[in-house]
């Protein structure tokens, strides 16, 4: 913060002192409503997506080595991360209204060639991904209705969330390659805004405190909680859910066992591991290095959902009882935790759905100089 001072003379008034206090900014990205920048279906007019800006350097993952060993919440190795640039992230976890628009718009695009960029290369389902019956998650035979519109959409495999994230970018901007599943990075600066390093998940490294109750059993995937929500560069909008509430599905590449310095080498160079990811999503052989193995098969999802007893760990990474604990610890890891899960939505025995994938959301991502190029604002 700077302060000018300065002296101004009217002549109505004499000569009157003052300063000026200035607070300087390397951007001047806003939040953007989609309904205010662009003409959308109905239900998607709402979605807002808020500014995070890259790090002047080397993104250094925030995982504090004063908690709990890694392998207790993540199979992979430490990744710092390079090229990161500015993004647009969306505020929250998307939800059954924005999900049921795109359902609507899906019918609509009869074009196969135009279908096949809405789907991924791996979905074994093709073309047949877009039909009313097959793009969103299937409500359980024994639910009493529906879930209503501003639910989150808890249940979509990794295929279901990324169709669902290039629908988008074809409903609002003629271009299925405007949006994206955000990488975990990605999720790790929004949550943490600059915190790193002293918890294992944001809202305790930013002074903020998440009820235990909420993971206790029976708890519901969005259970109530209190937390310092994380602010976006204080325009006055939160990120909600980056660390609890329903685990996400990002883009990163699926831990490969005995292959961690090749895995390093393609996720640490941000522009590096997305051209990879896409050009897997596409087809390209060259992105393909083991199509029949771990890429081809699991996803990865961040996060700790409510409920979810399992990720709740002590200092020394063993289960924390929850009887008579008010707030989690910092021990417990948030955004930082990933699982890998089938992206087919199918259980490890082939046999059925993934219990699992009823607490698992996502939410989209956008390249910003993109997205403020297209539309115009800044």
């Amino acid at each position: 913060t700077s302060t000018i001072q300065a002296l101004l003379t009217t002549p109505a008034i004499s000569e009157r002192k003052f300063s000026l206090d200035l607070q300087t900014t390397r951007s001047t990205l806003r939040p953007m409503r989609l309904g205010d920048v662009v003409e959308v279906p109905e239900g998607l007019a709402d979605l807002l997506l808020l500014p995070v800006l890259a790090p002047a350097g080397l993104f250094v993952e925030p995982s504090s080595k004063l908690f709990p060993p890694r392998y207790t919440f993540r199979p992979q190795a430490p990744v710092n991360v390079r090229s990161m640039p500015d993004i647009m992230l969306q505020n929250r976890e998307f939800n059954w209204r924005e999900a049921r628009a795109l359902q609507d718009f899906a019918t609509g695009i009869i074009d196969p060639l135009v279908q096949a960029t809405c789907v991924h290369f791996f979905d074994p389902l093709g073309n047949e991904r877009l039909q009313s019956r097959n793009l969103l998650p299937q409500v359980q035979a024994g639910d009493r209705a529906a879930p209503p519109d501003d639910a989150v959409l808890a249940g979509a495999d990794f295929f279901q969330a990324w169709a669902c994230t290039r629908l988008l970018g074809l409903a609002v901007g003629n271009d299925a390659n405007l949006f994206r599943l955000p990488f975990g990075c990605e999720l790790e600066l929004a949550a943490y805004a600059g915190n790193g390093g002293t918890a294992c998940h944001a809202a305790s490294a930013r002074g903020g405190a998440v009820l235990a109750a909420a993971f206790r059993p029976g708890a519901a995937p969005v259970a109530p909680w209190t937390s310092a929500q994380t602010p976006s560069y204080g325009l006055g909008y939160e990120f909600v859910g980056l660390d609890f509430g329903v685990q996400e599905w990002v883009l990163d590449l699926p831990h490969m066992r005995n292959a961690d310095l090749v895995l390093i080498e393609w996720t640490s160079d941000h522009n590096k591991h997305l051209e990879r990811v896409m050009g897997m999503s596409i087809g390209k052989q060259e992105m393909l290095p083991d199509e029949l193995g771990l890429i081809r098969q699991f996803g990865v999802v961040r996060g700790l959902a409510f409920g979810e007893g399992s990720g709740v760990i002590d200092g020394a990474g063993k289960p924390l009882q929850l009887a008579g604990i008010r707030v989690l610890p910092g021990t417990v890891p948030g955004v930082l935790r990933t699982e890998q899960l089938s992206r087919d939505g199918k259980d490890l025995l082939g046999s059925g759905r993934e219990p699992r994938l009823q607490r698992v959301g996502f939410r989209v991502a956008g390249n910003a100089q993109e997205l403020a190029g297209k539309w115009g604002f800044r």
